[in-house]
């Protein structure tokens, strides 16, 4: 199961404007923003579920906004304004100190403003958590638990490996193969990953 490619397949044209309009960017920086944040936003997750503090994290969080709601009216989660569903405290959560280093670089690679960048990651996180909580919904009584959430974000993360943005993003999550998120998101630089993206 590819959790990226089920989140962009729900983000349509109309949902991509509607979300530029709310974080002040155009459709075409929108859609690129969307293309970097979201692979960012699950590397740090799946870094973030190998330990037992990101586990708790990613279980409370789920016990908030694990319902599928939001994915179910993204339309509507959107017009309620930025960060009514704890955005920013999952990105705070997952990308620690160097969330403004992962703004910048989103804004590097889309053209968006760092502020549009940083709005942007505060409304795509509860989306993450919402279609994890709606594959556990999915998966029926016994048939999809908070152990097969974390066991979906670390293969995630394995599959990050293989290439792509994905594989790309997950070098940057952990340069010196630590598992520490906090130590080394992005410090490569804005420009290389801009320049990743824009290809």
């Amino acid at each position: 199961m590819d959790i990226l490619n089920l989140l962009k397949g729900q983000l349509g044209d109309t949902v991509i404007s509607q979300l530029g309009g709310a974080i002040g960017g155009s459709k075409e920086q929108t859609s690129a923003g969307i293309d970097a944040a979201l692979p960012t936003i699950l590397g740090a997750l799946s870094r973030g579920s190998q330990t037992e503090g990101g586990q708790s994290a990613i279980m409370s969080f789920l016990d908030k906004d694990g319902d599928g709601e939001i994915m179910d009216d993204l339309q509507g989660y959107i017009g309620q304004g930025n960060d009514t569903h704890n955005g920013s405290s999952i990105i705070n959560q997952f990308l620690g100190g160097k969330k403004e280093t992962v703004e910048g670089a989103i804004s590097s690679s889309s053209g968006l403003s760092q502020a549009a960048s940083s709005s942007l990651l505060t409304q795509l996180a509860p989306m993450v958590m919402s279609m994890l909580g709606k594959q556990k919904q999915q998966g029926g009584a016994g048939g999809f638990d908070i152990s097969s959430i974390l066991g979906l974000l670390q293969n995630q993360g394995q599959a990050t490996q293989k290439g792509g943005n994905m594989g790309f993003v997950s070098n940057l999550l952990d340069q010196d193969g630590d598992g520490s998120v906090t130590d080394d998101i992005m410090d490569i630089g804005k420009n290389l990953l801009g320049g990743f993206f824009k290809k």
